[in-house]
């Protein structure tokens, strides 16, 4: 037994191939307000032109 052999875990490949089979591609857009937007999926990344805050916070 390797320190990787788990049982009863599903190797990444066969997650990866269930997980897929369970979800759809978002293909229909529309634009709401701001207010109406909760609990939605962006269409886009939104970016900052500008680092906020101004320094790194990681």
């Amino acid at each position: 037994m390797t320190c990787c052999d788990t049982p009863g875990l599903k190797p990444i490949s066969e997650a990866m191939e269930i997980m897929r089979s369970k979800i759809s591609a978002l293909t229909e857009i529309e634009m709401v307000s701001l207010y109406q937007s909760l609990d939605r999926v962006l269409a886009e990344d939104v970016v900052s032109p500008m680092d906020i805050p101004p320094h790194a916070n990681s």
